[in-house]
């Protein structure tokens, strides 16, 4: 999966939304658009794993999320 940035609207970001609320304990609306609550999410979250702070859903969060959400939403297959 390409990296998510700031005004990103796809099932994806539902995906990512619904994992940062698990993972952080936030409560973001699950509506695909990735803006500004859901980069604060996503500061929050690579501020806690000790990746970059970047607020894009880049490769380095991908490689500690992805594998979550794929085991949570798809059944263990891979989400790259």
């Amino acid at each position: 999966m390409p990296a998510l940035q700031s005004g990103t609207t796809t099932t994806q970001a539902q995906q990512i939304q619904r994992a940062l609320n698990e993972k952080t304990g936030g409560s973001l609306k699950i509506d695909g658009q990735f803006g500004p609550l859901s980069i604060a999410a996503l500061q929050k979250y690579q501020s806690q794993i000790g990746v970059a702070v970047t607020g894009i859903y880049d490769s380095a969060t991908q490689a500690i999320l992805g594998p979550f959400m794929a085991q949570k939403y798809l059944g263990a297959t891979s989400f790259h």
